[in-house]
């Protein structure tokens, strides 16, 4: 062998090596990929399952509000349902025809996904206007909405959400000859009108937000309200101030994890050519996926309403009624009360 062949095949081996080296890479980055799905929907799945719940239970959390955020709650169960089956299927062979087909457009594509997060972000405008008339224009009564009105609006968002992403659903196929899901229509001025909705509607939430922080921190809210008592404005204001910091979060989380993925949608067709956008375009799925588990984490932690009902499930899981430890609570308090009535009066 010359030496020429020899460093030829110490090259060829070293490339081996490498490619091996990367596969394996590849493999371990898919498995832990899959691993954090599996996590992530476990406590999505309990936690928005909890929120849906505690609204629904609770007379007391039958309000506008709380109806939207179990909206929210629902999406993000439909995309905790969808998205395990797309990471499962990334370690099978795909498989083609008719069930194929379905796989493409309602899993593997993540059209699903796309439904869902026009729900979130279109429920998450709504909510901004909605906080924005309660706190900005209290007096004006007929800018409230009622219940009536807030079902309309949920059945609307869905409506709108299902027309959006309808190409997507009709032009979604599976190719037999290269063996891998695509889209039969031109998507790239799609995303650019998604993106532009997208963005006016996000230009709304920041108007809303901008000025009710604006009006909460001025105190404006609170010497409006002059004629009525100062503890019963305090509290009321309170109140209005948790409710905003919580619905502000979760629109905060939701761009936050929602941005990536969009700036992915929208420049992935200019790049794909000289950028490597795998590993990025699994990211930004898997942060929209997050979004969806950290919702309930939010309300948890936010508001005291879901907390209490929260905690409350979880004892019934347990077997304790939480209605039997506010009984035995208000007997014990009652019979100290006595007790200490009965040392005064031998006094």
């Amino acid at each position: 062998m010359s030496e020429g062949d020899a460093s030829t095949t110490n090259s060829s081996a070293f490339q081996n090596g490498n490619s091996y080296w990367e596969r394996k890479a590849m493999a371990t980055g898919e498995i832990v990929l899959l691993s954090s799905y599996f996590v992530v929907t476990l406590v999505g799945l309990v936690g928005n399952s909890f929120v849906i719940h505690a609204v629904r239970t609770n007379r007391s959390m039958h309000t506008s509000t709380n109806y939207l955020i179990s909206n929210i709650a629902v999406a993000d169960l439909t995309t905790m349902a969808t998205c395990l089956p797309f990471a499962i299927l990334k370690f099978l062979n795909h498989p083609g025809g008719k069930w194929g087909r379905f796989l493409c457009t309602f899993i593997t594509k993540n059209n699903i996904s796309c439904i869902t997060l026009s729900v979130s972000i279109m429920t998450l405008c709504i909510l901004a206007v909605e906080r924005y008339n309660a706190l900005i224009n209290p007096l004006h009564h007929e800018m409230r909405m009622t219940k009536r009105a807030t079902l309309y609006a949920i059945v609307l968002t869905w409506i709108l959400a299902l027309a959006m992403a309808m190409p997507l659903l009709i032009f979604t196929d599976f190719n037999e000859k290269y063996h891998y899901c695509q889209f039969t229509f031109t998507t790239h001025l799609y995303w650019i009108a998604v993106g532009v909705a997208t963005f006016l509607i996000l230009v709304v939430i920041c108007y809303c937000y901008i000025k009710i922080l604006r009006e909460i921190y001025n105190k404006r809210l609170l010497n409006a309200g002059h004629c009525a008592p100062q503890w019963l404005n305090n509290e009321t204001t309170k109140n209005k101030r948790k409710v905003t910091k919580l619905l502000l979060s979760l629109t905060v989380a939701f761009v936050l994890f929602f941005v990536p993925r969009m700036v992915y949608l929208f420049f992935s067709p200019y790049m794909e050519k000289t950028i490597n956008l795998g590993a990025f375009r699994k990211i930004s799925f898997f942060l929209v996926v997050c979004n969806s588990c950290v919702n309930p984490i939010i309300c948890g932690f936010q508001s005291d309403n879901y907390r209490r009902a929260f905690l409350a499930m979880l004892r019934r899981s347990r077997g304790v009624s939480p209605i039997s430890r506010d009984a035995i609570s208000n007997r014990d308090w009652w019979n100290t009360s006595q007790r200490q009535q009965h040392q005064q009066s031998q006094m």
